[in-house]
């Protein structure tokens, strides 16, 4: 992966767990039965954990945010490490950068992965390869000196329509599951994701970090154009019980203090 790169949840180029289509299942989603549920040592049934005939997809992000300076010569340097690494890998990064968000002119490398052994892989190539430690040197220059930060995301719910689009901007929500809400708070979180897409009509996926503040969540939702995203959220914003259902669950499993971040791809 780039020696440089923002912390976030993007697009899903993957096969998707199982996602009910508008109809079917209760108004809720049936979403318990997409998850496996567990026997725990107590006796007691769980959830959380994928079924064995179910695939597990990680998002992959590496991220920095630059220092002021010349634009062109930062994104021009964004885009030739971009291309490098899907040179020298097997990975599929995609470059995007923060947008009427805080954080401003910080940069997100993101790729998904089924095995962890690839991001593995990969850094071994790209740290004998050259061309990418050269850009790496030159990359330094551009930095903020807030160092890098990687993520980790276990993707639990992923949108089959996600995989069929190349979006141009995606929207991502962020939350940590309270004390004793774990099993209660990644259901809302998948419900939340369906009753999302049935109000706005664009793929939204949800995961769960495997790294960083343990317990946070996250949703993805992604846009072809600026216009969708707007649409999108004036449609959320707009339907009352979509408020109301959140206002009555989500204060339940999650703590205080959720944020949204908009990102717009830049290759």
């Amino acid at each position: 992966m780039p020696e440089y790169g923002a912390t976030g949840l993007f697009t899903v180029d993957c096969h998707p767990w199982r996602m009910y289509p508008d109809g079917e299942g209760d108004k809720a989603g049936d979403l318990r039965s997409s998850f496996a549920e567990d026997e725990l040592s107590d006796g007691r049934r769980g959830l959380g954990t994928l079924s064995a005939m179910e695939e597990v997809m990680y998002l992959f992000t590496r991220s920095v945010r630059l220092a002021t300076g010349n634009p062109q010569k930062m994104m021009t340097w964004a885009v030739q490490m971009t291309e490098k690494v899907n040179q020298v890998t097997e990975l599929n990064v995609r470059l995007w950068s923060t947008i009427f968000s805080p954080g401003v002119g910080t940069l997100a490398w993101t790729s998904t992965v089924e095995d962890l052994g690839v991001l593995e892989a990969s850094d071994a190539k790209l740290i004998v390869d050259a061309g990418y430690l050269s850009l790496a040197e030159e990359g330094a220059k551009f930095a903020s000196g807030q160092g890098v930060d990687d993520a980790l995301v276990r993707l639990l719910l992923a949108d089959p329509d996600a995989a069929n689009t190349e979006p141009q901007y995606a929207s991502v929500v962020q939350a940590v599951l309270a004390p004793g809400g774990s099993e209660r708070g990644i259901e809302l979180g998948a419900e939340i994701a369906q009753r999302a897409k049935r109000i706005t009509g664009r793929p939204t996926s949800f995961g769960v970090a495997t790294t960083g503040v343990y317990g946070t969540v996250g949703w993805i939702t992604v846009y072809d154009s600026i216009a969708q995203l707007q649409n999108a959220e004036q449609a959320i914003g707009a339907d009352i019980e979509f408020a109301r259902f959140v206002d009555k669950e989500a204060s339940k499993v999650y703590l205080t203090g959720s944020t949204q971040t908009v990102f717009r791809r830049i290759v």
